[in-house]
């Protein structure tokens, strides 16, 4: 299938999945008819784990902030309720992202997704949405030659982290192993999110290029609510699509697996 034609067909049939300036005609919207009962979000809740927030409710405020205020408001989104969701699902494993998309996708609700909230244009919350919040999910394995299934032969030092991993966390870690990886410059960017989905321009961008060109896997719940492992081998239109595809188009992305290189050595100076 051309790229053109699979990106269109992507984006057509996971709408749901853009940001709070998306129009939001067509989505179930609360008070209105369609908006599901106290007992489906029960449901929901219960298949969480007790992981479902709303406003007032312990974890919502944290789920609801931005990383960075677009407003001037005091904290995040907090005076400006038309990008506030309706409820947020605190997803602590790839299974409950998979039980919020499915049930956003059954009840034509709108759906927004935030990692660590950092968006400058505010994208991670939706006015009247299911907010899938992917904090608590902060996981990290190591691999000393990956395999991306290819069978090429090639295989590269990697490290596979979940999106509640930052890089003011990774960085430290990657460091003692002799390695560097392309990530953003700020401490509290997330490892596996809009980030990398965005592109991810580096401080090592001009030598090693973006953060998306060294993603050598991406595990991905899309809206039908199945879980991929998405590499250059098993879907290759979907790994060109989802590398700078943009902040949840395409998907939830629940895990990315970077490329590591060898430490060349640096020289910093910070100067005031």
């Amino acid at each position: 299938m051309a790229r053109a034609a699979l990106a269109a067909r992507l984006a057509a049939g996971l709408l749901m999945l853009c940001g709070p300036d998306a129009v939001v005609a067509g989505f179930c919207l609360p008070a209105a008819a369609c908006w599901p009962d106290p007992a489906a979000w029960a449901a929901l809740n219960s298949s969480l784990g007790g992981g479902l927030v709303v406003a007032g409710s312990d974890g919502y405020a944290n789920a609801s902030r931005m990383m960075y205020v677009n407003w001037a408001f005091a904290e995040g989104h907090a005076g400006s309720p038309s990008a506030l969701p309706a409820y947020a699902a605190l997803a602590r494993t790839p299974a409950d992202v998979k039980a919020a998309v499915t049930f956003a996708a059954g009840h034509n609700i709108r759906l927004a997704v935030k990692s660590t909230g950092h968006t400058y244009t505010g994208r991670s919350t939706a006015a009247g949405a299911l907010l899938v919040y992917l904090h608590e999910m902060t996981g990290v394995e190591w691999h000393r030659g990956y395999d991306d299934g290819c069978g090429g032969g090639e295989r590269y030092p990697a490290v596979t982290v979940q999106p509640g991993v930052n890089f003011g966390t990774i960085y430290p870690l990657v460091d003692a192993r002799g390695y560097v990886l392309t990530g953003g410059g700020g401490a509290t960017v997330g490892a596996a999110g809009g980030y990398v989905l965005g592109g991810g321009h580096s401080p090592l961008s001009r030598s090693l290029g973006l953060a998306a060109d060294n993603v050598l896997a991406i595990d991905v719940v899309v809206a039908n609510g199945t879980l991929l492992h998405v590499t250059q081998c098993s879907s290759p239109e979907l790994f060109w699509a989802l590398r700078g595809g943009g902040g949840g188009t395409f998907g939830v992305m629940v895990a990315a697996t970077h490329r590591l290189y060898a430490d060349p050595g640096f020289v910093g100076l910070h100067a005031t």
